[in-house]
């Protein structure tokens, strides 16, 4: 979802975006749920003690959107097509089920 991103770029700079980005998998992918329905984002932003109305905010800033714009040419650019989507180095994997592969490869990366 469109807020989901936003809220994601307005968070890169923190600590907080790794849990946000698990926790919005999470939902959508093992709960099922909609991701782009604000309700939904807004308790995964309370859950990770966040304040769910100042993020929602920020996230329509028109600095986040422009960066946001950036960040999707530059995936665009590095041939992603899909979510989720995974960097490992220079290797692309696409889709949930290879994400197996893709932490393989990071251990081995990092070892």
């Amino acid at each position: 979802g469109l807020l989901a991103a936003r809220i994601a770029t307005a968070l890169e700079a923190t600590d907080h975006l790794p849990a946000f980005v698990r926790a919005v998998y999470r939902e959508n992918f093992l709960q099922d749920q909609d991701i782009g329905d604000p309700s939904i984002l807004k308790a995964v932003l309370r859950n990770l003690s966040l304040n769910d109305e100042e993020w929602v905010q920020r996230a329509t800033d028109s600095r986040i959107k422009v960066r946001l714009r950036s960040n999707t040419d530059e995936a665009t650019r590095r041939g992603i097509f899909g979510a989720p989507s995974f960097f490992v180095k220079d290797e692309l994997f696409w889709g949930g089920d290879r994400l197996d592969q893709a932490l393989e490869m990071a251990i081995g990366v990092r070892t």
